[in-house]
């Protein structure tokens, strides 16, 4: 982990030196008119977005569903794989962003949801079938 945090170091630097003098604002940060506050404890917009993830994934990836039913049977300890974990993180960084939105919410879930998950679909099904062999997908980690 140290080297794979110490080789992220400098594309890291690249990217915040980039965001912060040369990118333009982005629509979710820049249309932030009014306070997060409201949008992070309204409870109403965290069940559509759960409906929306779990509709997209009960009907567009449904392998997903069966492999990792498959993954909780053979034990949870396969679950617990840095890759595995990264791609959650990544799950929930999406999730939060659909929180914050300044657009529509329903429009904005309708409009992107199903994409973001399809960007994360190869990755979850590999990590969920290496979890599932008898290999770790990290060994050295665990």
């Amino acid at each position: 982990m140290v080297y794979y945090i110490g080789g992220m170091a400098l594309p890291l630097m690249v990217i915040i030196l980039f965001k912060a003098i040369y990118a333009p604002a982005n629509d979710i940060m820049a249309g932030q008119n009014q306070s997060v506050l409201p949008k992070i404890i309204d409870i109403s917009r965290y069940m559509l977005t759960a409906q929306f993830f779990v509709e997209n994934i009960r009907h567009l990836y449904p392998s997903i569903l069966v492999i990792g039913s498959l993954v909780i049977m053979r034990g949870y300890r396969r679950l617990w794989d840095w890759q595995l974990l990264i791609i959650l993180l990544m799950m929930g960084v999406y999730f939060f962003t659909f929180i914050i939105t300044p657009r529509d919410l329903r429009w904005h879930l309708e409009t992107a949801s199903d994409r973001l998950l399809l960007q994360l679909f190869p990755a979850l099904v590999y990590v969920l079938l290496c979890s599932l062999g008898g290999e770790k997908v990290n060994p050295e980690i665990s």
